[in-house]
Protein backbone atom coordinates (compact mmCIF):
# COMPACT_ATOMS: atom_id res chain seq x y z
CA UNK A 1 0.00 0.00 0.00
CA UNK A 2 1.40 3.30 -0.89
CA UNK A 3 1.35 6.46 1.19
CA UNK A 4 -1.65 8.05 -0.51
CA UNK A 5 -3.83 5.00 0.09
CA UNK A 6 -2.65 4.77 3.69
CA UNK A 7 -3.34 8.49 4.30
CA UNK A 8 -6.75 8.25 2.63
CA UNK A 9 -7.72 5.19 4.69
CA UNK A 10 -6.51 6.72 7.95
CA UNK A 11 -8.20 10.06 7.22
CA UNK A 12 -11.41 8.30 6.24
CA UNK A 13 -11.29 6.18 9.40
CA UNK A 14 -10.62 9.27 11.55
CA UNK A 15 -13.51 11.23 9.96
CA UNK A 16 -15.83 8.23 10.48
CA UNK A 17 -14.82 7.95 14.16
CA UNK A 18 -15.23 11.73 14.69
CA UNK A 19 -18.63 11.70 13.00
CA UNK A 20 -19.70 8.70 15.10
CA UNK A 21 -18.61 10.44 18.33
CA UNK A 22 -20.33 13.64 17.25
CA UNK A 23 -23.52 11.69 16.43
CA UNK A 24 -23.35 9.97 19.84
CA UNK A 25 -22.96 13.34 21.59
CA UNK A 26 -25.82 14.82 19.54
CA UNK A 27 -27.99 11.83 20.39
CA UNK A 28 -27.13 12.19 24.09
CA UNK A 29 -27.97 15.93 23.95
CA UNK A 30 -31.27 15.21 22.19
CA UNK A 31 -32.14 12.56 24.77
CA UNK A 32 -31.24 14.97 27.56
CA UNK A 33 -33.39 17.66 25.97
CA UNK A 34 -36.26 15.21 25.55
CA UNK A 35 -35.97 14.19 29.19
CA UNK A 36 -35.96 17.85 30.27
CA UNK A 37 -39.03 18.53 28.12
CA UNK A 38 -40.86 15.57 29.66
CA UNK A 39 -40.01 16.84 33.14
CA UNK A 40 -41.18 20.36 32.21
CA UNK A 41 -44.44 19.07 30.76
CA UNK A 42 -44.95 16.95 33.88
CA UNK A 43 -44.30 19.96 36.12
CA UNK A 44 -46.75 22.08 34.13
CA UNK A 45 -49.39 19.36 34.23
CA UNK A 46 -48.99 18.88 37.97
CA UNK A 47 -49.11 22.63 38.60
CA UNK A 48 -52.31 22.87 36.57
CA UNK A 49 -53.86 20.03 38.56
CA UNK A 50 -52.59 21.27 41.92
CA UNK A 51 -54.93 23.28 44.12
CA UNK A 52 -54.28 27.02 44.07
CA UNK A 53 -51.81 28.36 46.56
CA UNK A 54 -52.73 30.86 49.25
CA UNK A 55 -51.19 33.72 47.27
CA UNK A 56 -53.33 32.79 44.28
CA UNK A 57 -56.44 32.73 46.45
CA UNK A 58 -55.51 36.12 47.89
CA UNK A 59 -54.98 37.62 44.43
CA UNK A 60 -58.27 36.22 43.15
CA UNK A 61 -60.04 37.45 46.27
CA UNK A 62 -58.50 40.90 45.85
CA UNK A 63 -59.60 41.00 42.22
CA UNK A 64 -63.14 39.99 43.18
CA UNK A 65 -63.19 42.71 45.85
CA UNK A 66 -61.98 45.35 43.37
CA UNK A 67 -64.56 44.29 40.79
CA UNK A 68 -67.33 44.24 43.41
CA UNK A 69 -66.34 47.76 44.47
CA UNK A 70 -66.38 48.93 40.87
CA UNK A 71 -69.81 47.36 40.33
CA UNK A 72 -71.15 49.00 43.51
CA UNK A 73 -69.79 52.40 42.45
CA UNK A 74 -71.27 52.05 38.97
CA UNK A 75 -74.60 50.94 40.45
CA UNK A 76 -74.64 53.98 42.75
CA UNK A 77 -73.78 56.27 39.84
CA UNK A 78 -76.57 54.80 37.71
CA UNK A 79 -79.03 54.98 40.63
CA UNK A 80 -78.17 58.67 41.18
CA UNK A 81 -78.48 59.42 37.48
CA UNK A 82 -81.86 57.67 37.37
CA UNK A 83 -83.05 59.60 40.45
CA UNK A 84 -81.92 62.90 38.90
CA UNK A 85 -83.67 62.06 35.63
CA UNK A 86 -86.85 61.08 37.50
CA UNK A 87 -86.78 64.37 39.43
CA UNK A 88 -86.25 66.31 36.21
CA UNK A 89 -89.16 64.47 34.58
CA UNK A 90 -91.39 65.13 37.63
CA UNK A 91 -90.58 68.85 37.47
CA UNK A 92 -91.23 68.93 33.72
CA UNK A 93 -94.54 67.09 34.18
CA UNK A 94 -95.53 69.46 36.97
CA UNK A 95 -94.69 72.47 34.79
CA UNK A 96 -96.65 70.97 31.89
CA UNK A 97 -99.64 70.36 34.18
CA UNK A 98 -99.44 73.93 35.49
CA UNK A 99 -99.31 75.28 31.94
CA UNK A 100 -102.32 73.14 31.05
CA UNK A 101 -104.21 74.41 34.12
CA UNK A 102 -103.27 77.99 33.27
CA UNK A 103 -104.38 77.48 29.68
CA UNK A 104 -107.63 75.93 30.86
CA UNK A 105 -108.18 78.75 33.35
CA UNK A 106 -107.39 81.28 30.63
CA UNK A 107 -109.90 79.60 28.32
CA UNK A 108 -112.49 79.58 31.09
CA UNK A 109 -111.78 83.25 31.86
CA UNK A 110 -112.14 84.14 28.16
CA UNK A 111 -115.41 82.23 27.98
CA UNK A 112 -116.66 84.00 31.11
CA UNK A 113 -115.56 87.39 29.75
CA UNK A 114 -117.34 86.67 26.46
CA UNK A 115 -120.48 85.54 28.32
CA UNK A 116 -120.30 88.63 30.53
CA UNK A 117 -119.85 90.88 27.49
CA UNK A 118 -122.87 89.21 25.84
CA UNK A 119 -124.90 89.58 29.04
CA UNK A 120 -123.91 93.25 29.38
CA UNK A 121 -124.73 93.87 25.71
CA UNK A 122 -128.06 92.09 26.13
CA UNK A 123 -128.80 94.06 29.29
CA UNK A 124 -127.92 97.31 27.50
CA UNK A 125 -130.27 96.41 24.61
CA UNK A 126 -133.05 95.55 27.01
CA UNK A 127 -132.42 98.69 29.01
CA UNK A 128 -132.35 100.79 25.85
CA UNK A 129 -135.56 99.10 24.62
CA UNK A 130 -137.23 99.64 27.98
CA UNK A 131 -136.24 103.30 27.99
CA UNK A 132 -137.52 103.72 24.45
CA UNK A 133 -140.81 102.12 25.42
CA UNK A 134 -141.07 104.36 28.44
CA UNK A 135 -140.87 107.62 26.36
Amino acid sequence: MDFQDLAANEASSLVARLLARRAERSLAEIQSLRSALYRAVGAIASSLNAPPEADDDHEVSALVDRLAGAVAAETDRLRSAAAEEAARLRIAASEDAERARSAAAGDAARQLAEALALAVADADRKNTAALADAY
